[in-house]
């Protein structure tokens, strides 16, 4: 299987295996797939959480284009900011960044892109999976992973825990017992702190701000 990342994993498994839109809400990508870019800078430790504020680690240069960018925001911050800030504000821009992540799995024929114009006049786009069996081995694997037991990678557990905030059950089962019975392994699971401190503290805070920031957003469309 490809090697891929956080945010290229959600992309997939949040696509309709055969239609060209999304299996999971808009609104859970917009803000999961931010959290994920910055769960990968925390596992490659170029941030960390200290006193409830994220921090940019000193280090080399990023060459990751969109961890770059991120970085370049929280550096060019005024002070230091708490994740759900973070996440807020990095979600408005995730069409760019969903978009990078689109053309790469493009790039590498995992998807494809077909252009279209609504009314003739507006320009959207549609992606469509070129071989669901990727999107399906992802689905198994986690799927078998939360019932299975067992130790989990540092990576693993940050997916299962993105999963959870932006209750993504749904994606790994269509059955209704099954379905009640997987949100209850990633309720688990995310609690589970197998990871050394400061990755472990940077994953709550994630789930937390991805949770908050999902309810708002669903909040506030249910009242207009």
């Amino acid at each position: 299987m490809h090697n891929l990342s956080l945010a290229e994993q959600l992309v997939l498994m949040a696509q309709h295996p055969e239609k060209g839109h999304k299996a999971s809400s808009e609104i859970n990508i917009q803000f999961t797939l931010t959290g994920a870019f910055l769960l990968e800078m925390t596992l490659e430790e170029q941030i960390e959480v200290r006193e409830n504020k994220l921090v940019l680690k000193e280090m080399q240069r990023i060459d990751h284009p969109i961890h770059s960018k991120l970085a370049e925001l929280i550096r060019k911050s005024s002070k230091p900011r708490k994740m759900r800030y973070w996440i807020s504000k990095m979600a408005m821009k995730n069409n760019r960044y969903k978009r990078h992540i689109e053309d790469k799995l493009v790039g590498e024929h995992i998807l494809r892109i077909e252009n279209k114009k609504f009314l003739g006049l507006i320009p959207y786009r549609r992606s469509y999976l070129r071989d669901s069996r990727i999107r399906t081995a992802l689905i198994h694997d986690y799927k078998s992973k939360l019932t299975r037991g067992g130790e989990l990678s540092n990576q693993d557990l940050v997916m299962l825990g993105l999963m959870h905030s932006s209750n993504m059950a749904s994606i790994l089962s269509s059955n209704r017992e099954e379905k009640k019975m997987i949100r209850e392994k990633l309720k688990e699971k995310s609690k589970e702190s197998a990871i050394s401190v400061g990755v472990g503290k940077a994953i709550q805070e994630v789930q937390a701000a991805v949770m908050a920031s999902v309810m708002a957003s669903t909040t506030a469309t249910t009242i207009t």
